[in-house]
């Protein structure tokens, strides 16, 4: 089960940029939280320069573990077709330490995230969207893929 939530706050010419994503497995006892809060102002009329931190908990089997990293990105949109938009993102993050394993620290590393997503406009006020995800860590390939679906009201 996973539930992921969004939401961005204008200020001037700036946005405040959170999201949070909760994971359960009752499977495997498995759960992680992690959360992200970045800020974006805008650099070009095509580009936009985010930087923020990420925080993740967890548990995995019997061990906890928890996380943190600070991150940087490029986010732009286009909008070629009426009722679509196609919007990319691409996030470095960097994470010195991971606590994990019987409260042993971990190295981190060096991520890249790249994440795409295209909405289908249905009404003025809600669009489809269909989004993926990647995680890269340096010197070790792909750590982890996602294909998302879902909806997105605008308030």
């Amino acid at each position: 089960v996973s539930l992921t939530g969004y939401g961005s706050w204008k200020i001037e010419q700036s946005m405040i940029v959170a999201s949070n994503s909760i994971l359960y497995n009752p499977d495997q006892s498995t759960w992680f939280n992690t959360g992200n809060i970045m800020y974006a102002y805008k650099q070009t009329s095509y580009m936009t320069i985010l930087y923020g931190t990420n925080f993740s908990i967890g548990k995995l089997g019997e061990e906890n573990f928890s996380n943190w990293a600070a991150q940087v990105g490029v986010f732009t949109t286009f909008n070629g077709y009426k009722g679509i938009s196609i919007n990319l993102m691409g996030i470095g993050m960097y994470s010195p330490y991971t606590f994990f394993y019987e409260g042993q620290w971990l190295k981190g590393g060096f991520l890249f995230v790249p994440l795409t997503s295209f909405d289908f406009s249905v009404t003025n006020t809600f669009k489809l969207n269909i989004s993926t995800s990647t995680v890269l860590l340096q010197g070790s390939g792909i750590l982890n893929f996602q294909l998302m679906t879902g909806g997105k009201m605008m308030l």
